[in-house]
């Protein structure tokens, strides 16, 4: 799971990040709003930790800014007499909120809480997922790159489909085999990776959308988004 850490306060940052990875989350910081926008747009977080109070950008109004289509898990950070920011923070979408100072151990449980819900409502149809400059309509088995159409094979199209409704899910060789109609001790599934790869990943070699991991199989990391 890789969380995003958004505060302006260096030493809270830093904490929050070092206490994530003890407990087995990946995690990315970010000091302001801006820096934030380039990191959500790069990667696929399963959920971000916003503090409201921040220069430049306020973290409300950069959940604001998101609108509707912004479909990642938000926890706000608030300070005690910040009541109203809570309930605003509420209706533009948070997930949830931890006042400030908090114990570490209730942040586990929340973000926790907010990863079973999230993972949940993960389950059902995804009509539309987004990951970096890509848009894949899972109905129309269309992908698009900043709105520009991009060609795919129907093979193509059918791993990217199964990855789609089995987001947040490894897929190993078999279940994809199974999924694809094809024979799992053809290459096919790896001829199909490799060729996706290269049309989605800016490095086919370290790839930050569709990645694999040894034993569990592939997974496509992508934010769900409604039209």
């Amino acid at each position: 799971m890789h969380i995003l850490v958004i505060d302006d306060d260096d030493r809270l940052r830093e904490l929050l990040k070092a206490f994530l990875k003890k407990n087995k989350f990946k995690v990315s910081t970010s000091a302001n709003a801006k820096n934030a926008k380039k990191l959500i747009k790069e990667f696929a977080f399963d959920l971000i930790i916003l503090d409201v109070m921040m220069p430049d950008e306020t973290g409300l109004e950069l959940l604001q800014n998101f609108g509707n289509e912004f479909s990642t898990p938000v926890l706000l950070l608030t300070a005690l007499d910040q009541k109203n920011d809570r309930i605003n923070g509420l209706k533009s979408g948070a997930d949830d909120y931890l006042t400030k100072p908090f114990d570490p151990e209730e942040l586990l449980l929340r973000i926790n809480n907010i990863l079973k819900r999230t993972n949940f409502l993960n389950k059902q149809k995804i009509e539309n997922l987004r990951f970096g400059l890509f848009d894949w309509d899972n109905n129309q088995k269309k992908l698009n790159k900043n709105d520009q159409y991009i060609h795919t094979t129907n093979f193509e199209n059918d791993l990217l489909t199964a990855l789609t409704d089995n987001q947040g899910e490894y897929l190993d060789r078999t279940e994809l085999s199974k999924l694809l109609k094809v024979n799992s001790n053809s290459r096919s599934i790896d001829v199909g990776i490799t060729r996706l790869r290269k049309k989605i990943e800016e490095n086919p070699g370290r790839p930050q959308f569709l990645i694999n991991a040894r034993g569990k199989g592939w997974l496509l990391r992508g934010v769900p988004f409604k039209n």
